[in-house]
C-alpha cells in the first residue's frame, strides 16, 4: 500500500521502542519521516526477559519452513538458527527469505524487535560455540525424557534457553550422544505423539513463553 505525504504510521527500532511516525516528504530515491510521538518503550514488550533461541534442521518444504520462521517469530523467539544434522535434506537457504519472513511476522503480531537469523552452520560447531551459561533443550519424539514444562518448571534462575528440533527422522545415535555429552544440554519431551518439525518448534517455544510470562509476573 502507498502511503502519502501526511500520511501516518507505526515504527520501531528494536532499542527505544515503538513510535507514531508521519511522512513528511517523498521524492523518487527518498522518504523523509517526522516521529511524532513514543507510543511503546522497549522493554514493555512482554517475554523479552527471558529470551529463547530456535535450533532446526532446515526443511525441503519452503512453505513450511515459511511457516516455521513465522511462528518462531511471533512466539517472541530471539534467535532463530538453522543447523545441518545427518538426517538434514537441505543443506543451503535463502536468508534473505528467511530474514524477510521474519519482518513480516514481527509486523503481523506488533512485536518491537526483529528476530537475528544466524548463518547456517553444523551441529558441532554450534555446541562448541554454545554460551555457557545458557541451557540447551533437545526435544526428542522418544525416550523417556522429562517433559518440557516440568523441566523448565524446576529452573529456579532461567533466563534464556535455547532449543534444538531435530530433522525428520529425528536424530541420529551419534548425535544424541554428542548432544548427551554437552554440559549444557538437557533432552525433554514434547509427549507422546510424533510431531512434524514445524510442530515441535511451536509447541517448545510456546512452553517457554508461557513459562517466562509466568516468571515475569511473580
Amino acid at each position: 500500500m502507498r502511503m502519502k505525504v501526511d500520511s501516518c504510521f507505526r515504527i520501531f527500532d528494536g532499542i527505544n521502542g515503538e513510535f507514531e511516525a508521519r511522512i513528511q516528504q517523498v521524492d523518487k530515491r527518498h522518504t523523509t519521516v517526522v516521529i511524532e510521538e513514543l507510543l511503546r518503550q522497549q522493554n514493555s514488550e512482554a517475554g523479552t526477559k527471558h529470551p529463547a533461541k530456535l535450533i532446526f534442521s532446515p526443511l525441503k518444504s519452503k512453505s513450511r519452513m515459511q511457516f516455521l520462521v513465522e511462528k518462531a517469530t511471533e512466539l517472541g523467539v530471539e534467535e532463530i538458527y538453522p543447523v545441518v544434522m545427518q538426517r538434514t535434506e537441505v543443506s543451503k537457504i535463502n536468508m534473505n527469505k528467511l530474514t524477510r519472513y521474519t519482518v513480516e511476522a514481527s509486523e503481523q503480531c506488533e512485536r518491537l524487535s526483529l528476530p537475528v537469523v544466524q548463518p547456517i552452520s553444523s551441529l558441532e560447531d554450534l555446541l562448541q560455540k554454545w554460551p555457557e551459561s545458557q541451557p540447551l533443550f533437545c526435544c526428542l519424539e522418544r525416550g523417556n525424557s522429562k517433559g518440557i514444562l516440568e523441566d523448565l518448571k524446576s529452573r529456579e534462575n532461567l533466563s534464556g534457553a535455547g532449543y534444538i528440533i531435530g530433522p525428520e527422522g529425528g536424530f541420529t545415535a551419534q548425535e544424541q550422544d554428542l548432544l548427551s555429552e554437552h554440559h549444557q544440554c538437557s533432552f525433554v519431551s514434547l509427549g507422546p505423539l510424533i510431531l512434524r518439525a514445524e510442530t515441535a518448534a511451536i509447541a517448545a517455544l510456546s512452553a517457554h513463553r508461557l513459562n517466562a510470562l509466568a516468571l515475569e509476573s511473580i
